[in-house]
């Protein structure tokens, strides 16, 4: 009698495990498949939901090259970064191909190798700039101060569109600020004046670079060029009262 009442509880011990496993693995089941087909909620609102693979190709049947995350993400005017490589000496950003080079290249290079550019072409160059500044001070958010405006960042694609470029001394903007605090950095003779003074980050300072880079355009000299330092001021206001005296000072390649 003594083994069989061991035998039974033996046995009834078995069952009992038996049943808590079943009900243990039914739950963790159920658990799984709720995560698959509820949403998830917290105790104030609804957060996502987990589809199925056929749900998301249901779901995104009717979507449109707009739809595409990081569509309208280039700007206008604005180079496009492709990818990056980095290692322990020195990194690397891989843009797309710019054949005309810089504007820089294009207004100082070898005589030999440099290319005439008439009025539209300079035109045309100018307000693809323009664009490309606009939209870092306007259409980024947060806007985007490039600190460092000038013809050797402005690259030229195969179209002769310029696109702006090089953003390694750019600083971030909110909408609501008008400065922001920073360290003077960026190229002698396209720097604001009073940039010394404040270290103060402007969208104005990267129009006053903007309007040292229109001057170069014009008159086919750098900004560190003596004649252009002392001429430039007193040119400038000649041309306000009468725009005939911007003949007197355009490239001798732009007159001809």
């Amino acid at each position: 009698m003594g083994n069989v009442r061991i035998l039974a509880v033996y046995i009834t011990i078995c069952c009992i495990a038996f049943v808590i496993s079943k009900i243990f693995i039914s739950l963790l089941l159920y658990r799984i498949w709720k995560r698959k087909h509820n949403v998830f909620q917290d105790n104030l609102s609804t957060l996502m939901q987990s589809l199925t693979s056929d749900a998301f190709l249901k779901k995104t049947m009717k979507l449109t090259h707009k739809d595409i995350i990081g569509a309208g993400g280039y700007g206008t005017n604005v180079v496009a970064l492709h990818g990056y490589y980095t290692a322990p000496h020195f990194n690397l950003l891989i843009y797309g191909p710019m054949p005309n080079g810089s504007l820089d290249a294009l207004l100082h290079g070898i005589s030999s190798d440099k290319k005439l550019l008439d009025w539209p072409s300079r035109y045309k160059i100018a307000v693809g700039a323009a664009r490309g500044i606009s939209y870092l001070h306007h259409d980024c958010i947060s806007h985007i101060i490039h600190r460092d405006i000038k013809s050797s960042n402005i690259l030229l694609d195969r179209n002769m569109e310029a696109q702006v470029s090089d953003f390694g001394l750019a600083t971030l903007m909110e909408p609501d600020k008008t400065h922001v605090s920073t360290f003077v950095a960026g190229t002698f003779g396209y720097l604001t004046p009073e940039y010394f003074d404040t270290e103060r980050a402007t969208a104005k300072g990267d129009v006053y670079s903007f309007g040292v880079v229109l001057l170069e355009l014009l008159t086919g000299k750098r900004p560190a060029d003596e004649a252009l330092l002392e001429e430039a001021p007193s040119w400038v206001f000649l041309c306000l009262l009468n725009p005939i005296h911007i003949a007197a000072a355009a490239a001798t390649t732009l007159v001809q």
